[in-house]
């Protein structure tokens, strides 16, 4: 499922919508945060803070830091491992913060990847307002024009939905009004500069602008479209607009203009989970593992290596490291022994008074606990049965 909000993730409306969304998911994979679109903030981690807290207390379903603030920083193991948890995440919310940073961020890494994959493999991906204007084909770098003056264009989306014939740019805060005597509508473009960017795209993409606190979620599974939350979602080509309301539950083909079809030649991808692939790879390695079957684990590095997959390889080191860094089970013995030599000692005071009922006692108790008590010249030993 591919959920694309217009704007406030933690309005009071989205909770249910995170609320069901999050009791879709598998106890085994991580409901994550990715903290990417807003990483650069000097207030990043307490943003971080703000939304991990609001999800716990307001939904009742916590979720994760993926650790993804940024990848461009020197702490190469931090990154894969913050990426090894976005491959088997079965969750992953970004939100607010710049598209046009986020875009450069994962450029060259396997983010955008590993969330095709997810929509592929069973996952949910939200992206809520900034985060939504990269789940296009086409991406409105907002800041830059808005803020800075930039000439209006688009930049190169992650296009989530062009493999479901959706050729599309993404714009949240379609009915923004922050603006007062000026048009901040379509995400602060105004009437004028969103018919502009309109005329810069392809003949065959258009827009499909969601309002302020609304949820437009994509079923790939189902293929079917539903609106949800305080506004509607508009499907805007050049021919004119369709507008779906809250509550519209649609086709997938619907989330094409009227007279849009799908381009000639053009393969959907079926919802169905490819063969083995990354993700099952992946997965098969984890098992291995977790079972502490470490040959098998390394067998399928080396696989994965000859094979040229380097972003496996990489998920695998990681992967390595946060099994050698986890605590290790106790040596029952070393735990045990404090408390049996308590009991020895006090079986040697009652055998120098002679109490040898005690001493038996004493050494008939450990043997119903599989401790077998010898004694030697230097002192009684113990071990288990």
């Amino acid at each position: 499922m591919l959920v694309l909000l217009g704007s406030g993730e933690t309005a009071p409306a989205m909770r249910s919508l995170h609320a069901a969304l999050l009791a879709r998911v598998p106890e085994d994979r991580p409901r994550l945060l990715l903290e990417t679109t807003y990483g650069f903030q000097a207030n990043a981690e307490e943003m971080t803070a703000k939304l991990l807290e609001w999800f716990a207390v307001n939904v009742g379903s916590p979720i994760s830091p993926a650790g993804l603030p940024r990848l461009d920083g020197p702490d190469t193991l931090a990154r894969e491992r913050g990426l090894a948890r976005v491959a088997q995440a079965g969750y992953l919310l970004a939100g607010p913060g710049s598209p046009s940073f986020a875009l450069r961020q994962w450029h060259d890494a396997p983010v955008p990847v590993r969330m095709r994959a997810m929509l592929r493999h069973g996952g949910i991906v939200v992206m809520a307002s900034a985060a939504a204007l990269t789940a296009g084909a086409f991406t409105l770098p907002v800041y830059e024009i808005y803020k800075a003056g930039e000439d209006p264009r688009w930049l190169a989306g992650l296009d989530l939905l062009g493999p479901w014939g959706i050729n599309v740019a993404i714009v949240p805060h379609y009915d923004n009004a922050e603006g007062g005597g000026h048009d901040t509508r379509y995400c602060y473009m105004g009437a004028r500069r969103i018919d502009l960017l309109e005329s810069l795209l392809p003949d065959d993409a258009w827009i499909i602008g969601i309002d302020e606190q609304t949820a437009l979620t994509a079923d790939l599974d189902a293929r079917t479209a539903t609106v949800s939350g305080r506004g509607g979602v508009t499907i805007r080509g050049r021919a004119g607009s369709t507008r779906l309301e809250r509550g519209s539950m649609v086709s997938l083909d619907a989330l094409r203009p009227a007279g849009m079809d799908l381009p000639s030649g053009a393969v959907v991808l079926p919802s169905a989970p490819d063969s083995i692939g990354e993700a099952g790879l992946l997965a098969a390695f984890r098992e291995a593992l977790a079972a502490s079957e470490i040959d098998r684990a390394a067998g399928m590095a080396l696989a994965a290596a000859d094979g040229g997959d380097v972003a496996a390889v990489r998920s695998m080191i990681a992967a390595f490291a946060d099994n050698a860094a986890a605590p290790r089970q106790a040596d029952p013995r070393e735990v045990a022994d404090p408390f049996i030599r308590a009991l020895l000692d006090v079986r040697a005071a009652v055998r120098a008074d002679k109490r040898w009922d005690l001493s038996d006692l004493i050494r008939d108790r450990l043997a119903a606990a599989s401790v077998v008590v010898k004694d030697t010249p230097d002192g009684p030993v113990w071990e288990f049965a």
